[in-house]
């Protein structure tokens, strides 16, 4: 990294990184460095520490640099700085760090919406879930893991649900779908999930919150109750859309209009997103494809966070971590 400063101009500073290019064959040294664009910064204000990669954008792996002292006189020189990153945590050691119930550090917000859902469940009735949303939804673990806890809870219920995701979709176009293919299922309760696609999207934050708000709002017209999930992340390296600090704002967005709506709220993505707290490195918990599944088609018994995300899920539609089945 090097940062150069001239009298009465800001600082300006261009990153690079050493190591294995993904998906190149190559490893970078010092003498085949990719500079990223020179930028200015403040000296008192937290550096984003970006790097080139070979698909022709910047890449966020979420590190930072703050320099704790500024200059007090001005610098005319070229100073050069070398870090070494290493991964929070790359082996699982979440059950001894965190205990037996990682979901309860995901937040479950306006339960109480689905007071009816859960009355309807007691007294036996019939019922229709729909699983609304992303590729995280249509092959995920967490839609099934969530339908055999309820049936293992209420065995006395007639529970149904209906798939109705599209992988690769955002919200701009799954609510074309809303109607015809969500709705006219006639669910009780859909579950919406479009955190990653809509953070990945390229559209701003007022874009999707004007779609999230017409869907949410045509769902609860429709008389179902409302579920909003916000799963995993995705490898900063594949778009440049996927950093944590991107994905944060959309999560952020959804979880306001939860609670303005009242609707029930899963913040599964907070946990994605503290991983390295629970003894796992982020990247490692996408193996399905190494860069926004957690799941694995060729390996079913693959899903780690997907188990966590269906048990929370369990949580809010059961009124308790204590009526959980199978913990």
């Amino acid at each position: 990294m090097k940062s150069k400063r001239r009298p009465a101009e800001p600082p300006r500073i261009r990153t690079a990184a050493t190591g294995e290019d993904y998906g190149t064959g190559l490893t970078l040294t010092r003498d085949t460095l990719r500079w990223t664009s020179p930028r200015t910064f403040d000296w008192d204000e937290e550096l984003p520490l970006f790097i080139e990669s070979a698909y022709g954008f910047e890449v966020d792996w979420g590190l930072c640099l703050a320099f704790p002292k500024a200059p007090t006189e001005a610098i005319d020189a070229t100073l050069s700085f070398t870090i070494e990153a290493i991964p929070e945590m790359i082996l699982d050691r979440r059950s001894v760090l965190a205990g037996a119930a990682p979901a309860t550090a995901i937040p479950l917000e306006q339960p109480a919406h689905l007071a009816g859902f859960r009355q309807a469940l007691s007294a036996g009735r019939p019922l229709r879930i729909a699983f609304f949303g992303e590729s995280a939804t249509r092959s995920g673990l967490w839609p099934y893991r969530v339908m055999e806890g309820l049936r293992a809870r209420h065995p006395e219920s007639r529970l149904f649900s209906s798939n109705v995701a599209v992988g690769g979709e955002q919200s701009a176009m799954g609510i074309h779908r809303l109607e015809k293919e969500v709705l006219a299922a006639a669910p009780d309760l859909v579950v919406l999930e479009y955190l990653i696609n809509d953070a990945c999207s390229g559209r701003s934050e007022a874009q999707v919150e004007q779609t999230v708000r017409a869907i949410v709002e045509r769902i609860l017209e429709y008389g179902a109750a409302c579920m909003i999930v916000m799963a995993n992340g995705v490898n900063p390296l594949f778009t440049k859309h996927a950093a944590k600090r991107n994905i944060r704002r959309f999560y952020a967005l959804y979880r306001r209009l939860a609670a303005e709506y009242g609707v029930t709220f899963v913040g599964g993505f907070e946990y994605f997103d503290n991983l390295h707290r629970f003894g796992k490195y982020f990247v490692t918990e996408l193996k399905g494809n190494m860069v926004n599944h957690t799941f694995g088609n060729e390996d079913p018994g693959w899903g780690p966070f997907d188990r966590v995300v269906g048990e929370a899920m369990l949580m809010a539609l059961l009124d308790g971590a204590d009526e959980v089945a199978g913990k």
